[in-house]
């Protein structure tokens, strides 16, 4: 869970019984926890960190000249997905977590936002819109749903934008997306 002081949020570790909390940084934002190993990722201002549960064998993923956020594991924790800025610009890039093999898989105009990983590991769930001017039509602002393959960069459509769609969820077997959608505020309706 996320403790602190309301402006300066801190990322804290837990039992399930809310017992020995450990604090494994301040100011941090936009976690995920490894679904393999006892390890968590996260963004601080420092950018993007990998450590243990108990905060401990703290090391950064990223050089300092990539703004980055949304960090989150691959299903074999060999990757991490995460939303990165370079020059103006938001992209969907994976790292190992030995911190090499950097990829920038999407390098477009459009501001990506929570990357989801398939339960297979080849294919990311995410949210993408144009980014907000005068000049955009509101269809192409609306928040939609993509996948992109890892390996061959191609993307597909899940939704056609003329809903505001969020928070993509795999179904277990990754045979499947959940998301939610809305027309108007707040007239929102999860998909399957």
């Amino acid at each position: 869970f996320k403790g602190g002081e309301k402006t300066l949020p801190s990322l804290m570790s837990t039992s399930l019984y809310g017992t020995d909390p450990i604090q494994l940084c301040p100011k941090a934002f936009y976690h995920s926890w490894s679904p393999v190993t006892n390890e968590v990722v996260y963004y601080s201002h420092s950018g993007i960190t990998l450590a243990d549960r108990a905060g401990r064998n703290a090391r950064s993923l990223l050089p300092p000249s990539i703004e980055a956020i949304n960090p989150v594991f691959s299903p074999t924790t060999e990757k991490v997905a995460f939303i990165g800025k370079t020059k103006g610009q938001t992209d969907l890039i994976i790292i190992n977590t030995n911190g090499k093999g950097l990829k920038n898989l999407t390098r477009s105009d459009l501001i990506e936002e929570t990357p989801v990983w398939a339960p297979s590991g080849n294919l990311l769930a995410y949210v993408s819109h144009s980014p907000f001017s005068s000049s955009t039509r509101s269809s192409d602002m609306k928040r939609k749903i993509r996948v992109i393959d890892i390996q061959t960069r191609k993307r597909q459509n899940i939704t056609d934008g003329t809903r505001e769609c969020h928070s993509p969820t795999w179904s277990p077997d990754g045979s499947g997306l959940a998301f939610v959608c809305c027309t108007v505020y707040p007239a929102c309706h999860l998909f399957v």
